[in-house]
């Protein structure tokens, strides 16, 4: 959660893009927060790392 709130879009998505390639892209890959997402999110860190998922 902490990464989606202080970091820039392009970090985050360097982040998603980095842990799918360290898994190999195996089936099954989840990304979340760790937990929900309250409103302290700012919803541009947030559909960063949702739209780069949906991107793959």
């Amino acid at each position: 959660m902490d990464l989606l709130c202080r970091s820039n879009e392009a970090v985050i998505k360097a982040k998603v893009l980095d842990t799918i390639a360290r898994t190999g892209a195996q089936k099954g890959l989840a990304f979340g927060s760790g937990n929900s997402i309250p409103d302290c999110v700012p919803a541009s860190g947030y559909l960063a790392m949702v739209n780069t998922v949906r991107k793959l």
